[in-house]
């Protein structure tokens, strides 16, 4: 029976905790890929304004249209790191990578020994599942609780279940 058992626990680890693991550590790449992006594009966008404004200055491009790029450079470079800033690419890079790592810490401290058979390797196994799938449905709570307070057209107040 203690096969079944371990069997059951590497096809849980295999197919279960990996597959968690790699979903939190792609999210986590996306939205800092995302941060990355946005900021260089601002960047980019001040550079260039300063560019014009350089030309303007010393006469290269002495005409309005390089003075109008010039002065509106900057608000554009603004609303780029204001749309980063509105979608938190940088909070929610850091809370998916969060939580992949503290899956994995986890899905390390709380697997069963190695030592353990019969009725005990059982009870840890079920424990261990427990409470690995307690872990991912408080984050997935987390982030349904979060996205109906966003959502002006959620009804009002916490998810169900929660004293917050």
């Amino acid at each position: 029976m203690a096969d079944r058992e371990r069997e059951f626990l590497d096809y849980y680890n295999e197919h279960r905790i990996k597959d968690q693991e790699s979903y939190y550590l792609s999210k986590a790449g996306w939205h800092e890929r995302r941060a990355n992006f946005f900021i260089l594009a601002a960047g980019i966008v001040m550079f260039l304004a300063s560019a014009a404004s350089w030309a303007v200055s010393n006469g290269v491009y002495p005409s309005a249209l390089w003075g109008v790029v010039a002065i509106v450079m900057p608000a554009v470079s603004g609303a780029i790191v204001a749309v980063r800033s509105l979608y938190e690419f940088d909070r929610t890079h850091t809370r998916f990578r969060n939580t992949y790592f503290d899956l994995r810490h986890a899905a390390v401290e709380l697997r069963p020994a190695e030592k353990l058979a019969g009725q005990e390797l059982r009870d840890a196994t079920l424990e261990y599942v427990k409470e690995i799938e307690n872990f991912l449905s408080r984050e997935n709570s987390q982030w349904v609780n979060m996205m109906s307070q966003a959502d002006p057209s959620s009804p009002a107040g916490p998810a169900p279940g929660r004293n917050e």
